[in-house]
């Protein structure tokens, strides 16, 4: 095998198939990286739970030939090349060399026979714009749990029969309305980290994706790349049941000053004093957090009437985050006792007030 390519083109594909990368696995082969040279140049990776294979642009192939590369070894080695260009051949004894003007690596490699084949889906496939899949998933999956429970709540919800992305943990809900259509009418249950994976597969905004659809995986596809992920098992909660009745009041806040404010006043607080209490009076919105070590507090100018409510401020900050620059958010209160809800362009975040045991 003997390529030569373009350094950043080759880092662009390796970043795409990392997140396939197991940290652990009791299969050392799955640690590699599979390099095919034919008539496309393709990285893969796969912990047998998701793979991906990337298309390498800028290839002028020599000689074709593929080979098993240490996933770790050849991050390292793109990481700390500084040239634009590369050239890659092997030997007789079984290593792979990089090559460029300021140096050669030199790295074991094994057989490309060893490595599993990577999942392809077939038939027909629904479309999803990259910027409807990016913003969905950027918009939800933080609320995804990390920990799994009776329900498949450690999943982001692709729900077909509206064009949403929905998920939970239980103490949250996010809801983002994206109106893509689906042959498939119900819920598709994806791993967190497989949509964080998929969000990330289009540079260009307005590309379409493919994605096929089985029972127990999804398949994401565009002119670069395949990415295969098997879907969560399980039962999704009756998520629309948490959606809060009619507000009594509405408060409209500036998002970063929220954040920000929000992250001031999480100083003050601890594991075993986690609230921060929202202190609306007229006009004005008063945050305060305290533990055993102190106190903080910090105000806000907003048009409302009194209420108080204890939120935890993790829940709320990380909404916040995922918004873009700019953003106004309406808080939609019943009472400082019930899920309040907050809206934001389409999307719905439903957060659950504290109660004074939880404080």
């Amino acid at each position: 095998m003997k390529i030569t390519c373009n350094k950043q083109a080759l880092a662009t594909a390796f970043d795409a198939v990392r997140g396939c990368l197991p940290s652990r696995s009791p299969k050392p082969v799955l640690t590699n990286v599979k390099l095919s040279c034919g008539v496309d140049v393709t990285l893969e990776a796969t912990d047998l739970e998701r793979s991906m294979v990337y298309r390498v642009s800028g290839v002028e192939v020599r000689q074709p030939g593929e080979v098993l590369i240490p996933g770790t070894k050849l991050g390292d080695i793109l990481r700390e090349t500084p040239d634009d260009e590369i050239d890659v051949y092997d030997d007789d004894k079984g290593n792979l060399h990089f090559k460029s003007k300021s140096g050669r690596f030199r790295v074991g490699t094994e057989s490309a026979d060893l490595f599993p084949s990577a999942p392809e889906m077939d038939g027909d496939a629904m479309q999803i714009r990259a910027c409807d899949l990016a913003t969905g998933i950027k918009r939800t999956v933080y609320a995804a749990a990390t920990e799994n429970s009776r329900y498949a709540l450690n999943a982001v919800l692709f729900d077909t029969t509206n064009g949403s992305f929905v998920a939970t943990d239980g103490k949250r809900v996010s809801v983002m309305p994206m109106g893509f259509t689906s042959e498939r009418d119900g819920y598709i249950l994806v791993p967190p980290q497989s949509a964080t994976i998929a969000a990330k597969l289009c540079g260009d905004p307005d590309e379409m994706i493919d994605f096929r659809v089985s029972d127990s995986a999804v398949q994401f596809s565009t002119p670069k790349a395949r990415f295969w992920t098997r879907l969560c098992e399980g039962r999704y909660p009756a998520w629309k049941d948490t959606l809060p009745g009619k507000p009594t009041q509405t408060v409209r806040l500036d998002a970063k000053a929220l954040e920000s404010a929000l992250k001031r006043v999480r100083v003050a607080t601890s594991e075993e004093s986690k609230g921060v209490t929202f202190t609306f009076s007229e006009n004005l919105l008063t945050l305060k957090g305290s533990c055993q070590d102190g106190d903080a507090e910090t105000e806000l100018e907003c048009e409302c009437s009194p209420l108080v409510v204890t939120f935890d401020p993790v829940l709320i900050i990380e909404f916040l985050r995922s918004l873009d620059g700019g953003a106004t958010v309406d808080a939609k209160f019943v009472d400082g006792r019930k899920a309040a809800a907050f809206a934001c362009d389409e999307q719905v975040y439903v957060a659950m007030p504290l109660t004074k045991e939880a404080r």
